[in-house]
C-alpha cells in the first residue's frame, strides 16, 4: 500500500508540473471551427503587411494581429492575419493579410465581401493590382461620403486594403500596389 501511495504521489506531482508548464491546455494549437470555417495558426511575420519602401506620404503606424470575420466586410471566415496601419493625408489606410485554409476559402471570403457590398447597394468592380484580379468595392455612406475597399487573393492569402470613408481611392490603390502582393 505504501508503494502504491508513493507511485500515486509521484504521478500527481508530475501531472501538476506538466500542467503548470503549459503542456496541458484546452487549445490544441490546431484547427478550430468558427462560423463553419477552419481557422489555421499563422506563422508569417509582419513583413507581409510592411511596405518597404513606404510610398511617399505614407507612414507606418503599427502592425497588429486581426481576424477576418471581425475586420473584412461581410466575411464570416475566422482566418487570422496581420494588419498594417498607415497614416496618409491626415487619415489612415489599412493593409491586411489573412491566411485562409486554402485558395478556395480565400475566394469564398472575396465572394462574401461582394455579396455584402451588393446588399449595401455598393458598386463592385474588378481592377488589376500587381497582376491579380482584385475586387474593388465602393460604398457611399448616408452622408454622401465614399469608402473604398480592395480585396484579392494570392493563393490562400486574402489581401485587403481599405480606409475610412474620408480617404481617396488613389491612396488605397497606391498602398495596394506598393505592397507587391
Amino acid at each position: 500500500m505504501k508503494k502504491f501511495l508513493s507511485i500515486l504521489s509521484i504521478f500527481l506531482v508530475a501531472l501538476i508540473a506538466i500542467g503548470a508548464a503549459g503542456c496541458i491546455d484546452d487549445d490544441d494549437g490546431g484547427d478550430d471551427d468558427i462560423n463553419g470555417s477552419a481557422v489555421i495558426d499563422f506563422d508569417f511575420d509582419e513583413s507581409i503587411v510592411t511596405v518597404d519602401p513606404t510610398p511617399e506620404g505614407f507612414t507606418l503606424l503599427a502592425v497588429q494581429p486581426v481576424t477576418a470575420s471581425e475586420e473584412v466586410l461581410g466575411v464570416t471566415n475566422g482566418a487570422q492575419g496581420l494588419a498594417g496601419y498607415y497614416s496618409y493625408g491626415g487619415s489612415n489606410v489599412y493593409l491586411s493579410g489573412y491566411l485562409c485554409a486554402d485558395t478556395s476559402a480565400a475566394l469564398g471570403c472575396i465572394n462574401q465581401t461582394k455579396q455584402e457590398a451588393e446588399r449595401l447597394q455598393g458598386d463592385v468592380s474588378t481592377v488589376t493590382i500587381n497582376d491579380h484580379n482584385a475586387t474593388l468595392v465602393k460604398l457611399t455612406t448616408t452622408a454622401g461620403n465614399e469608402k473604398f475597399i480592395l480585396v484579392w487573393n494570392v493563393d490562400n492569402l486574402l489581401v485587403v486594403v481599405d480606409a475610412p470613408e474620408n480617404q481617396s481611392y488613389d491612396a488605397v490603390k497606391t498602398l495596394a500596389e506598393a505592397s507587391g502582393l
